[in-house]
């Protein structure tokens, strides 16, 4: 009297089959960005199409643009008003980017924008604004 529907032990059979295809989906799609994360290399803070030489610290234009980040570097940020007015000294200094500095702008590390941009996070972050400080420093080294 009680017999077994076939319907729904396809149904089920199906649903188990669409398990394991989107199971199968997910572990090639993370197995694909993997190969691709690896072909890409270790980051660098040079953009990859960046073909420009390294920065020449007997350059005068780096000696300037260093000396103007380290007036950058110097000011504070602890409150508001400190960071607006940081803000404007940055803003003044990426108008020199773009301008005097556009020569050497190519052989610059890209987390410098971010330095430009960062001032309200490494007032609340310490170990950001250090980790920020680090590669600025290693662009005065250069």
């Amino acid at each position: 009297m009680c017999q077994p529907q076939s319907w729904l032990i396809f149904d089920v059979g199906r649903k188990m089959n669409a398990m394991w295809v989107g199971i199968v989906v997910v572990l090639v799609s993370c197995l694909v960005g993997a190969v691709l994360a690896l072909r890409r290399g270790t980051p660098t803070f040079k953009r990859e199409h960046d073909a420009s030489p390294p920065l020449d610290p007997a350059n005068p234009l780096v000696r300037d643009l260093c000396d103007d980040l380290r007036t950058l570097e110097a000011l504070p940020i602890s409150s508001n008003e400190e960071r607006a007015k940081w803000y404007a000294e940055a803003s003044r200094f990426r108008t020199k980017l773009r301008g005097e500095y556009a020569p050497i702008y190519d052989s610059l590390p890209h987390e410098l924008e971010h330095y430009l941009s960062d001032a309200d996070i490494r007032a609340k972050e310490p170990a950001y604004a250090e980790n920020q400080k680090r590669q600025l420093a290693a662009l005065f080294v250069s």
